[in-house]
C-alpha cells in the first residue's frame, strides 16, 4: 500500500514558494541554559510575508 501512494504522491505536481532552502540556525545560548542541543529552522528568511511578521 506505501508504495502505491507514493507513486500516487509522485504524479501530483509541484510548484516551488522560494528559490533556496532555509537555514538551520543553533540557539547556543538557550542550547546550553536547557543542557540540549537546540536548532531553529529559520523560514522568516525566505523573503516571503507568510505567516504572523512585522511589516
Amino acid at each position: 500500500m506505501t508504495l502505491s501512494l507514493n507513486k500516487t504522491v509522485e504524479t501530483f505536481p509541484r510548484h516551488f514558494v522560494i528559490d533556496s532552502p532555509t537555514p538551520l540556525t543553533r540557539l547556543n545560548r538557550l542550547s546550553e541554559h536547557c543542557d540540549i542541543d537546540l536548532w531553529v529552522k529559520r523560514d522568516d528568511l525566505t523573503g516571503l510575508t507568510f505567516g504572523n511578521k512585522n511589516v
